[in-house]
């Protein structure tokens, strides 16, 4: 399995997991692992969340990140994303993280949602790609974890009072597809905090074109449910997104970006880092939009990295005005 995830995150450059350390074995021993009945992986196996107990008023939800895929090349052959279990949790965010000082959420209990399914948590599919199946499973899972963590009384969402739901380029859209649906849960006066890091929303006019039809209709529905009218003729997701602020009006909000985010524009997005940092910093990007909502705040970092706060060295990393991320991330909380 080492093996495996070795090669995969040599060809996914989103990979969000990492082989395990004694020291992250011995942290993740304090997980506990919930499989969730009927959910899937992309190959199939059993969909598993991972729980972490601190204060019961505290909870914060992360949706892991790393890539996507759309056909056998992309989602078996020649992997940009993990479609198998997690076996254990081998890497922890900064926001999850026990043991780094500078994480301000130590105290809140943990949900995380792992990613592998290859669709940005909107899948409710299943796929044949040239007689491979693969279990586009993602926006399902989640609806299923929830209902079973809620019925179970596994995690206890009427006592929480502090709620942040989070994640890092996949995850990232995973947390704005579904932090409206995991609120749902939690009484309504429960302060509400979410955090995209990387999300993209910034691509090429072809972004949308290799992704077929029953994928486009799984987008559609997952982004609906948020506000968001998804147009599959212009991947320039960004200029939609004001009704999904509108949507996220009683919340928190705070957007991590690099100007020339390679992921998002060369690798996926079908555009230069160029052409990004136009569409990001225009008339129409997403720092644009946030400033017609006072609670949605975003930082910039002028160089072209990709997620700042899955690891304590690019957390560190500063926007112009020399606010690290991670002290974004706990003034977003704060406001």
């Amino acid at each position: 399995m080492n093996k495996i995830i070795t090669l995969l995150c040599l060809l996914s450059i989103n990979c969000a997991f990492a082989l395990p350390s004694a020291s992250s074995l011995q942290q993740s021993s304090r997980w506990e692992k919930v499989v969730i009945p009927n959910a899937k992986c992309g190959r199939g196996h059993d969909y598993t969340v991972f729980i972490r107990r601190h204060s019961p008023e505290k909870l914060l939800v992360e949706f892991m990140g790393g890539g996507a895929c759309w056909n056998k090349r992309t989602c078996v052959t020649l992997p940009t994303t993990w479609v198998y279990p997690m076996i254990e949790l081998s890497q922890f965010s900064i926001l999850t993280s026990e043991t780094n000082e500078t994480n301000p959420f130590k105290d809140h209990s943990n949900v995380y949602f792992p990613f592998c399914t290859g669709d940005v948590f909107t899948g409710d599919r299943i796929s044949n790609y040239d007689g491979t199946k693969i279990y586009h499973y993602g926006y399902r899972n989640i609806v299923l974890a929830l209902k079973h963590l809620k019925e179970k009384n596994i995690i206890e969402f009427d006592q929480v009072k502090d709620l942040i739901v989070w994640g890092a380029s996949a995850g990232g859209i995973g947390a704005l597809t579904h932090a409206k649906r995991v609120a749902s849960y939690a009484p309504e006066q429960a302060k509400k905090t979410l955090i995209a890091d990387s999300p993209g929303l910034h691509f090429g006019p072809t972004f949308w074109e290799k992704f077929d039809t029953a994928a486009q209709k799984d987008f559609k529905m997952a982004f609906n449910s948020v506000q968001l009218d998804v147009d599959f003729s212009d991947g320039f997701v960004a200029r939609k997104m004001g009704p999904v602020l509108d949507h996220y009006k009683d919340w928190n909000i705070g957007f991590l970006y690099s100007v020339r985010d390679w992921t998002m524009s060369w690798f996926f997005g079908e555009i230069s880092k160029k052409e990004h940092e136009a569409l990001l910093l225009g008339p129409e990007g997403l720092p644009a939009i946030a400033r017609k909502h006072a609670n949605v705040h975003v930082w910039l970092n002028q160089s072209d990295e990709h997620r700042f706060l899955l690891k304590e060295k690019t957390s560190q990393m500063s926007s112009d005005s020399g606010q690290t991320a991670i002290d974004f991330a706990s003034e977003v909380y704060t406001y």
